[in-house]
C-alpha cells in the first residue's frame, strides 16, 4: 500500500481509545455496516435505536429509537446525504431521512420526511442531489423518488414470468452519476413457499444477476445472470 500513517515500524504500537457497547443480542444480528461524516460515527444497535458517536472519545451524540423491537430497520446499511444533512434509513415501510445533527425527522424532505411505504428490503437507499432511489421486497421492485417531495416519479418490477416469484435484493444497490446507471444485484429467487429457490422452477430471469438500469426511467439496460 502507498499509505505510510500505519507500516510494519508502528502497528505495534496501535492500542485502543474506547469502546461502545451495543448490548444483548435482542435474537439479532447486525449485517448494516457504520457510516462515517464529519466527526460522527452513525450504526445501529439490536434494539433498532439510530446510535451517533463522536469518533474522538466515543461520547454519544444522539440516540434514536425509530421502530419497535420486533421489526427490523437498516437490515443491510444506511445512506448518508452531505446536501441535505441527513440520514437515510431503511425501515420496515418505506425509507426515513433522520438529521445529521440530532436525529430528529427531517421533515423539509420527502413526505414529513419518509420516502415511500412498503416493505423495504432495508437495503442501503441511493441519494442523489434531486433524486432517492430504493428497493422493496414486494415485486422485487426498485423505485425513484423526488428528493423535495417524496413523489414516486417511476417503479420497475424484476418479476419476469409466471413461475418466478421474484429476485431477492440483498445486495445493494451502486449509481453512476456520470451515465446515470443503477447497478443492482440479485440473489437467489423465491421459491414456492421460501426464499431459498429450492421448489423454483423456470428460468428465474434477473435472479442470481448483475443489472443496470436507466436512472432516468428505470428500464433494463443490460443485464447479466450467473
Amino acid at each position: 500500500s502507498s499509505l505510510e500513517q500505519i507500516n510494519i515500524n508502528n502497528v505495534k504500537k496501535i492500542n485502543k481509545i474506547w469502546n461502545y457497547s451495543l448490548g444483548e443480542t435482542n435474537g439479532k444480528n447486525i449485517e448494516a455496516s457504520p457510516v462515517f461524516y464529519n466527526g460522527v460515527l452513525y450504526f445501529i444497535d439490536f434494539y433498532n435505536n439510530i446510535i451517533a458517536l463522536n469518533i474522538e472519545d466515543g461520547s454519544l451524540k444522539w440516540k434514536k429509537k425509530i421502530s419497535a423491537d420486533n421489526l427490523f430497520i437498516a437490515r443491510r446499511g444506511i445512506t448518508i446525504d452531505k446536501l441535505s444533512k441527513s440520514l437515510f434509513v431503511p425501515m420496515e415501510k418505506g425509507v426515513v431521512a433522520l438529521r445529521l445533527l440530532n436525529g430528529e425527522i427531517n421533515k423539509d424532505i420527502g413526505k414529513e420526511g419518509f420516502f415511500g411505504n412498503s416493505d423495504s428490503s432495508l437495503i442501503s437507499p441511493i441519494v442523489t442531489k434531486d433524486y432517492v432511489f430504493l428497493s422493496e421486497k414486494k415485486n422485487s421492485t426498485i423505485l425513484k423518488f423526488e428528493k423535495k417531495n417524496g413523489k414516486k416519479v417511476w417503479e420497475r418490477s424484476l418479476l419476469k414470468n409466471k413461475n418466478f416469484k421474484g429476485a431477492l435484493l440483498w445486495s445493494g444497490i451502486s449509481y453512476d452519476d456520470l451515465n446515470n446507471l443503477l447497478f443492482i444485484v440479485t440473489g437467489n429467487s423465491k421459491g414456492n413457499s421460501n426464499h431459498l429457490g429450492t421448489t423454483r422452477e423456470g428460468d428465474n430471469l434477473y435472479a442470481n444477476s448483475l443489472l443496470a438500469l436507466d436512472g432516468e426511467n428505470g428500464k433494463i439496460k443490460w443485464y447479466f445472470q450467473d
